[in-house]
């Protein structure tokens, strides 16, 4: 059964950090180099997986490359 509450919880942080829902919506589904190739939506599925993604997403905002 999918994580819906991680789900839920990476997006409002992608959509803060990315400044549009439609991107960060798109930005979950894509693989993420900075995360072994992983897509953000399957990752956030466990909570070491969205401690992972929620990382990215800070040093996305922080201006950090990732």
């Amino acid at each position: 059964m999918p994580n819906e509450e991680g789900y839920r919880r990476a997006l409002e942080v992608a959509t803060a950090v990315l400044e549009d829902e439609q991107e960060a919506s798109a930005w979950m589904k894509e693989p993420s180099v900075s995360l072994g190739g992983a897509r953000p939506i399957d990752l956030v599925q466990t909570e070491e997986g969205l401690r992972q993604v929620l990382y990215e997403l800070a040093q996305m905002d922080f201006g950090h490359p990732v």
